[in-house]
This record gives structure tokens, C-alpha cells and sequence, in this order.
């Protein structure tokens, strides 16, 4: 689960054959959009139909990608759960959750609060802003003490993607990416069963 980086190290696992789940909620970016799709798959949470926006008559919503995507908003309510309940199922059965996590900025819309995805909306109803690590910290900690107690097989793996946010800015990319691996750093410190997997060194310093 996480960003487009996940998408394709899944398909490529796929191909190997491997029983795998691939961003049920489409492309996630942020940690804590990560942290509170996973909180929602563990306690089955229903959908929050404040976030749910209207594009050329077709529903999407604030929490996930526009890859859920539904003729209503009771259809894409419908969808969502369905996704909750797959996703529960495959985290019941897996051995490994792969996250990759792919930037540090985040949108805040003025009503709904942090979004995963703007979906096309007016850009003065939303907010920039780079997240700190202690409050990604906070928001991992937390759903990852929710996987130990519903999951208690699972082992974590977290990954920085190496795909640049050049929209964000050169030098405001490379900080995000900095504080990405920092925070995968404090969380191997954790009690939890958490490994890092350097793709974002690999891309960058070995290719």
C-alpha cells in the first residue's frame, strides 16, 4: 500500500505470482492518509460521507484515489466497504504489509481537514503544508499498535519510493524525502515488527 511506487513493485510481485493486494484505495502518498485508511480497514469504519465530491456527475472522495470512483455516493459507499472488507480479509491471511510512503506534504481542505487526493477541486479550498515528523510519528504509532493486536502475524516492511514530487520543488522534495526516512527510522525503533527496505538509496545512490 502507499504510493505509485507500491503499484509497481506489487504488480511485479504479482507476476511472480505472489498472493498480493495492491493499493486497494489507489495511490496513497502521505503517511497519515497510510495510517488512517489502516486504522479504517481494522475497525471496519463506514464512510464519512462529508468527504464525498462530485466531478462530472461521478462521486469520489477526500480519503482515497480517483481510481474508487462510483455512479452515487450510496454506490461508492458501497464500494468502499467492499474494499474494507477485502483488504481486512488479505491482512487476516498475509505475512507482510509493504508500505511505501512517497511524500511529507499534505493538503488540508478547509472543512474536511487532510485529504489523500484534492480530486480536481478549487485549489483555494485547500491548504499546503509539510507534516512534521512527530506528528507522522504519532499517527503510525498509533495504527501500528492497532496491526499488532488484529494482525499480530504481519510483518512490516516501509520504504521511501524514489519517484521525485518536482512539482513540490527540488529542494522541498529532497526534504520531504528526508523526513520520510527519518520517520522510518524512529519506527524500526518500535516494538513492532518493522524492517526498512532502502529502495529510495538504491535509486538514488547505486543506479
Amino acid at each position: 500500500m502507499g504510493s505509485c511506487f507500491a503499484q509497481t513493485i506489487g504488480s511485479k510481485m504479482k507476476n511472480a505470482k505472489f498472493d498480493v493486494l495492491i493499493n486497494p484505495f489507489g495511490t496513497i502518498f502521505h503517511p497519515i492518509n497510510l495510517a488512517f485508511l489502516l486504522d479504517a480497514v481494522i475497525f471496519q469504519d463506514p464512510l464519512d460521507p462529508e468527504g464525498i465530491v462530485e466531478r462530472e456527475g461521478l462521486y469520489s472522495h477526500y480519503s482515497f484515489h480517483s481510481d474508487l470512483v462510483a455512479e452515487s455516493p450510496e454506490a461508492l459507499a458501497e464500494l468502499y466497504q467492499r474494499q474494507i472488507q477485502s483488504t481486512y480479509l488479505q491482512l487476516k491471511s498475509a505475512s507482510h504489509l509493504i508500505l511505501t510512503l512517497g511524500t511529507a506534504w499534505i493538503y488540508e481542505h478547509e472543512s474536511f481537514g487532510q485529504v489523500a487526493n484534492c480530486h480536481k477541486q478549487p485549489q483555494r479550498l485547500f491548504d499546503k503544508k509539510l507534516t512534521g515528523l512527530e506528528e507522522m510519528k504519532s499517527a503510525f504509532s498509533h495504527v501500528l499498535h492497532n496491526i499488532s493486536q488484529v494482525f499480530p502475524q504481519l510483518k512490516i516492511v516501509l520504504t521511501v519510493s524514489p519517484v521525485r514530487h518536482i512539482k513540490d520543488g527540488v529542494a522541498e522534495n529532497q526534504l520531504s524525502k528526508s523526513l520520510l526516512r527519518v520517520l522510518c527510522a524512529e519506527l524500526e525503533k518500535s516494538i513492532y515488527p518493522i524492517s526498512y527496505f532502502p529502495a529510495y538509496e538504491i535509486m538514488m545512490d547505486e543506479l
